[in-house]
């Protein structure tokens, strides 16, 4: 069975997670068998009583004891899934992320062993609520986390925020310089073709064809990896490191701490990568690759290896 292509939806509380959902299944239901994933720490399903009156062609699977990505509740979200995907054999999955998840954590758990097999993160899209964006200073970590893991940022609700959105974008931007951003309301945002995420082009920087200068004969499924440590590298090795991954990812993409103790921003797509300075922050070292090369052991190991050597 081929690797199923696995979304996310993320965003602080209230942001139009939900709304986007529905713009989505809309928009592709019908097209592909839709797999989707509802996490909120309410014990409620409100959420997903709200989706089936859309009355689209969906299979849903509701997680709403707390995060499922919290260590408690791994084991059994691991279990679900896979019978979810045995029971429906879904095209893509979908995730809406709870409000206060860290989206490194669902990277995390896609490489588990059980997991890793059936799936992969193709695309995140990470939305910020416009007229309440100011007020979400108690929870700015958290926020911060997703928008730095995000493809694309859509600021929502625009229609009720009056002022200009540029010093909303240049905060975005501080701490994403390389994803996608879109105003929208009602979360109505502008969907790529679902096919070209599926392929891993999520910036549309190379075309199809170029894929397969990528992928050895035989090749094993496309997984995806996540790596964190607080283990600051050197430039010159954190960018050999890179260099070495390329070949064998389709994209990686994180913040890295440097051995001067400021961070960077890596993007690589399709073989060209590019850094942006990130200054000084209050995390640890967060990196995300997809490709059909990587394993979650030789990536951390080799990661590491690098990160000892001198220079």
């Amino acid at each position: 069975m081929s690797k199923i292509p696995f979304y996310i939806v993320t965003g602080f509380l209230g942001g139009g997670k939900t709304t986007f959902l529905k713009h989505f299944l809309h928009t592709f239901s019908g097209r592909y068998r839709i797999g989707v994933i509802q996490n909120e720490f309410a014990p409620g399903q409100v959420d997903g009583a709200e989706l089936r009156r859309e009355e689209e062609d969906f299979e849903l699977l509701e997680i709403n004891k707390g995060s499922a990505f919290c260590v408690c509740l791994l084991n059994d979200f691991t279990r679900s899934l896979k019978s979810f995907i045995g029971k429906y054999c879904p095209d893509i999955l979908l995730l809406e992320a709870s409000g206060l998840a860290d989206p490194i954590a669902v990277a995390e758990v896609l490489q588990g062993s059980e997991l890793f097999p059936l799936l992969y993160l193709s695309y995140i899209w990470t939305i910020v609520d416009a007229e309440n964006f100011e007020k979400t200073d108690s929870m700015i970590t958290r926020v911060e986390r997703q928008v730095r893991v995000a493809d694309k940022i859509l600021i929502n609700k625009t229609d009720k925020h009056p002022a200009p959105l540029d010093p909303v974008i240049k905060k975005l931007r501080t701490w994403n310089p390389f994803a996608a951003i879109e105003a929208v309301t009602f979360a109505r945002a502008t969907l790529d073709n679902l096919d070209e995420l599926k392929e891993h082009e999520p910036h549309a920087i190379k075309k199809k064809e170029e894929h397969r200068r990528f992928e050895p004969l035989n090749k094993p499924g496309t997984g995806t990896v996540a790596l964190k440590t607080t283990w600051p590298i050197s430039r010159q090795n954190l960018e050999n490191f890179i260099r070495e991954m390329l070949p064998l990812s389709y994209r990686i993409k994180g913040t890295v701490k440097l051995d001067d103790g400021t961070f960077v921003s890596v993007q690589a797509v399709m073989g060209e990568v590019e850094y942006r300075e990130a200054g000084k922050l209050m995390q640890p070292t967060e990196l995300i690759a997809i490709g059909p090369g990587i394993t979650p052991k030789s990536f951390g190991k080799r990661f590491h290896e690098y990160r000892k050597k001198g220079g």
